[in-house]
C-alpha cells in the first residue's frame, strides 16, 4: 500500500494515483506503425 499525499484542487485530486501522468498516446496509425516495426525485428 502506498499512501500519496494530494492536495485539492490539484492534479489528481479525488482520482486514483497515477504512476505516469505525462503518459503518451497514439494514434491508430501510430500503433499499427509500431506493432510493424516490432514484428520485423522478430
Amino acid at each position: 500500500m502506498h499512501i500519496v499525499p494530494k492536495c485539492k484542487d490539484e492534479y489528481g485530486f479525488g482520482s486514483v494515483f497515477e504512476m505516469n501522468p505525462q503518459k503518451t498516446l497514439f494514434s491508430d496509425a501510430e500503433y499499427t506503425e509500431v506493432i510493424e516495426k516490432i514484428k520485423a525485428g522478430l
